[in-house]
């Protein structure tokens, strides 16, 4: 059940490879007072493992794609997601849960989760089009929906835009205790 996409999947994981070469250089600006600690060492060792593990299946599949041609690609799919919400959720927490002890931990997690954020909608995407193909005639049908809901997202957006760059309704909150 080979798919006419699948002969991108060298370049998906050679885009994985590279995201998280620069979340690498991310982690590395972080200011820090004594240097490289074990945890930052860690959270780069594990980016670096992506990126050599990328790098070997992007190699590895520029000749041979039969392997990943019989993946579960509804499951994967599923999983990419649940990666990218589960992170997005870890990010949201860790930055607004208790920022005055959670922020140093946000800081340093940030770089990765942000990186499993664009890996799991990436993958998702990915596995989407190698399961389901691409039908842009699919999308003229639903002109209008996609209409609509283009002006409810403008709305909101410039709502958001007035009030983060005005910082209107946007109140202090003074700590307990």
């Amino acid at each position: 059940m080979s798919s006419r996409y699948s002969k991108y999947w060298p370049w998906f994981f050679l885009t994985a490879a590279f995201e998280s070469l620069a979340f690498v250089g991310v982690l590395f600006s972080i200011p820090s007072e004594s240097g490289l600690s074990v945890a930052r060492f860690g959270l780069i060792a594990v980016l670096l493992l992506f990126f050599v593990l990328s790098i070997y299946f992007g190699l590895r599949t520029r000749t041979d794609t039969t392997s990943l041609d019989s993946l579960p690609r509804t499951s994967l799919a599923i999983s990419a997601t649940l990666l990218a919400l589960t992170s997005s959720l870890a990010l949201f927490l860790l930055r607004y849960l208790n920022p005055e002890r959670l922020l140093p931990i946000y800081e340093r997690l940030s770089p990765l989760l942000w990186f499993f954020v664009i890996l799991g909608i990436q993958s998702t995407l990915f596995l989407l089009l190698l399961q389901n193909g691409f039908h842009p005639q699919e999308f003229l049908k639903r002109k209008p929906v996609y209409f609509s809901a283009g002006i409810a997202f403008s709305i909101l957006f410039i709502v958001f835009l007035i009030v983060s760059l005005t910082k209107l309704g946007i109140t202090k909150i003074a700590p307990i205790g």
